[in-house]
Order: structure tokens, then sequence, then C-alpha cells
């Protein structure tokens, strides 16, 4: 059996909410605040898991280049 440490990864938070009944449907946030606020996580992502965010952009880069070479 595969040993295991107690490291568990710590999920994305991403706040979904309906509006309330009168409530205008556009954003409560504009959308340059809700794209700040993405920013803010994607770097605290990769700030905590560096290695993590490597491998991922790693991923991504060779299947995008992979569809572009088609």
């Amino acid at each position: 059996m595969p040993k295991t440490t107690g490291a568990t990864a710590d999920p994305i938070e991403v706040e979904v909410r309906e509006p309330e009944e009168g409530e205008d449907e556009s954003p409560s946030e504009p959308l340059l605040d809700r794209l700040e606020n993405l920013g803010e996580q994607v770097t605290q992502f990769v700030v905590e898991r560096p290695l993590t965010a490597v491998g991922i952009a790693l991923a991504v880069g060779f299947i995008v280049g992979r569809i572009a070479r088609r």
C-alpha cells in the first residue's frame, strides 16, 4: 500500500449566489473588481504551491502547442 502524508490540497473557494427577489441580476461587483479578485487568488495559489503552478502551466502549454500544431 502506498504511504500517504497528512497533506491535503485546499480547494479554491468561489462564491456563487442567486440574486434575491427584486434584486438586479447584474453582478454585485463590477467586472474589473471581480477580475482583480481572481488575479489575487491566482497569485496566492502560485505563492503557496509554486511547483503545482509550474506543472499546470507546462501541461496547458503542451496541450495548446499540440492543438496549434495541427
